[in-house]
């Protein structure tokens, strides 16, 4: 079994400024908190006696409307700042796709 440190990724972060990997924390502590927050959600409003359904359609409809609010978002920065657009919308689109986990 290889250890983390001999990993290519291990390396590729080791390689990142310390702006990177400043960035790269908050993301991941941000990822993390959405979680934590999603199961405290659920089981909050469980416990407030909603059904598993109107909870599974509150956290969809709530992922909706993130994707469209990123996609307004986009829609602005595209006349802001065209050059940098490819980049965005692929993020967004990538962030859109990871965010799934929230649907099951």
């Amino acid at each position: 079994m290889a250890s983390l440190i001999e990993l290519p990724e291990a390396h590729a972060l080791r390689s990142l400024s310390r702006d990177g990997r400043l960035l790269f924390a908050t993301r991941v502590v941000r990822m993390f908190a959405f979680g934590l927050l999603s199961v405290v959600l659920v089981l909050y409003l469980a416990g407030q006696g909603l059904a598993e359904t109107q909870v599974g359609l509150l956290l969809t409809w709530t992922l909706v409307g993130d994707a469209i609010l990123s996609l307004a978002i986009t829609l602005v920065a595209d006349r802001q700042l065209p050059s940098m657009m490819p980049a965005v919308k692929w993020g967004t689109l990538a962030e859109l796709c990871s965010d799934k986990q929230h649907l099951r």
